[in-house]
Parts: C-alpha cells; sequence; structure tokens
C-alpha cells in the first residue's frame, strides 16, 4: 500500500468512526446536521481513496465520483451501485443546496451508509 492510500485510508476511517459516533446520539436537528456535514466528509473520502485504490491496483485512472462508484462496483470493492450512486447524490444536494429535507434523508439512512462505508473500508 502507498502512502498516499494509507493516507487516504487512514483519514476515510477516522471521518467514519466520527459519523458512528454522532449516529448514536439521540436526535436533534443539531444531531442531524452533524450527520449531514459527516456525511459529506465520508462520501468524498470514500470516492477519493477509491479513486486512488483503483489507480494503484487495478492501473485506471477514473475522475468523477460516480465514475468511480461504477468502476469500484466493476471491480468488486463495492456492492449496491446504485445505493452508492444515490449516496453520491445525497452528498451532492447536501454540499450544493442545502435543504433540510436532504438531511433528514441522510440521517434516516445513517444505519445502511454506515454499514456500507465499513464494507468498503475493510475491501481496502
Amino acid at each position: 500500500m502507498s502512502a498516499e492510500l494509507d493516507y487516504s485510508k487512514t483519514k476515510f476511517a477516522s471521518a467514519l468512526k466520527k459519523l458512528e459516533e454522532v449516529s448514536l446520539v439521540s436526535y436533534s436537528e443539531i444531531v442531524r446536521d452533524s450527520s449531514a456535514k459527516r456525511f459529506e466528509f465520508c462520501m468524498e473520502l470514500a470516492w477519493k481513496t477509491m479513486k486512488i485504490y483503483i489507480r494503484e491496483n487495478f492501473g485506471i485512472e477514473v475522475k468523477s465520483p460516480k465514475a468511480i462508484i461504477k468502476e469500484a462496483y466493476r471491480q468488486g470493492m463495492i456492492e449496491y451501485e446504485e445505493t452508492w450512486l444515490l449516496m453520491i447524490d445525497w452528498r451532492n444536494d447536501l454540499a450544493h443546496g442545502y435543504e433540510e429535507e436532504y438531511a433528514e434523508k441522510v440521517y434516516k439512512e445513517l444505519p445502511n451508509i454506515i454499514k456500507l462505508l465499513n464494507e468498503l473500508l475493510k475491501r481496502l
């Protein structure tokens, strides 16, 4: 594992741990919003880490987050490609046009999101 991949994976694992921590706190708007922000961090780090992993392990250079998700699925790094693509959309919705409904949707999906992110981390 390269230093770049190791560093990216460490940052991703740390962000995921913080997302898991906030998911255990009783619901409030502040907790929901904190979860949404931590989800954004996790998704950003997840796709960037997958990008490095794909380049180093398969020799494929992929640019966009959705293209990386599709390639990760083809390479067997993730399951449920459609859910991952939705997660990228949710991240974009939160980052570019924050609406409480987006944060609420992510909050409700946290158990599944955390499960998928942990599965990826184990495969990396």
